[in-house]
């Protein structure tokens, strides 16, 4: 299915795998919409209760403002979108395709797997795709619930 892949990114090491996946979308779902998710997921992880209160009408005072139409060397990216006030640690959301979940019934071990959306690049005057890996994977205990807060 095509879907919306929310994970958190960075170079943190409070990012793990066990707590890297947050959550998946129906792809029908606008970036306007997904963006609004995504702000509210990172203030709850590292907001506190003034600040929910206080930015709740303040659209740009959030601390994480979601970003789309992402800037990808050089090269305008559709589909994607970073929340974050820091790149050691923000949210990222893209549609992806062909996702699927798979548990090994003796391991209880889920298998994420998709494909990226599309990347470019400037090659010269000409834009080029980025060749991608065909398949993505992450793999996460299916006994752990999928809100495993980072602290």
């Amino acid at each position: 299915m095509n879907a919306w892949l929310i994970a958190w990114v960075g170079t943190d090491s409070i990012i793990t795998d066990e707590n890297k996946f947050v959550g998946v979308l129906s792809s029908r779902k606008s970036e306007k919409s997904v963006s609004a998710l995504l702000e509210f997921i990172y203030q709850r992880a590292f907001g506190i209760a003034f600040s929910m209160a206080y930015e709740a009408n303040r659209p740009k005072e959030k601390l994480g403002k979601a970003r789309a139409g992402v800037i990808i060397e050089g090269m305008p990216n559709g589909e994607r979108i970073f929340c974050g006030h820091s790149s050691s640690c923000q949210l990222y959301a893209r549609k992806v395709a062909e996702f699927t979940v798979e548990v090994e019934k003796e391991s209880w071990i889920e298998t994420l797997k998709w494909k990226e959306p599309p990347a470019f690049k400037w090659e010269g005057k000409k834009i080029v795709s980025v060749p991608e890996k065909e398949f993505h994977f992450l793999f996460r205990p299916s006994e752990q619930t999928v809100s495993r807060d980072l602290f």
